[in-house]
C-alpha cells in the first residue's frame, strides 16, 4: 500500500500548531476549484482504498 499523502503540505517542520492551522487555513482560502477538486477526490480514494484493506484484514481465512 503507497503512503498516505495529504493535501496540505507543511511549511515548516518546526511550526507551532496555530502557525500549521493559519497556513492551512490560508492555503486552503486561496485553493482554486481544481485543487479542491483534486483533493477531495484523492481524499474519498484513500477512504475507499483504506477501508478495502481493513475489510482484506478482517475476512475469514
Amino acid at each position: 500500500m503507497p503512503p498516505l499523502t495529504s493535501c496540505h503540505k507543511k511549511k515548516k517542520d518546526d511550526a507551532t500548531f496555530l502557525e500549521d492551522i493559519k497556513d492551512h487555513v490560508d492555503e486552503f482560502i486561496n485553493a482554486s476549484v481544481d485543487e479542491h477538486k483534486s483533493c477531495f477526490t484523492m481524499t474519498i480514494q484513500k477512504m475507499f482504498g483504506m477501508s478495502k484493506v481493513v475489510a482484506e484484514r478482517n475476512a475469514p481465512t
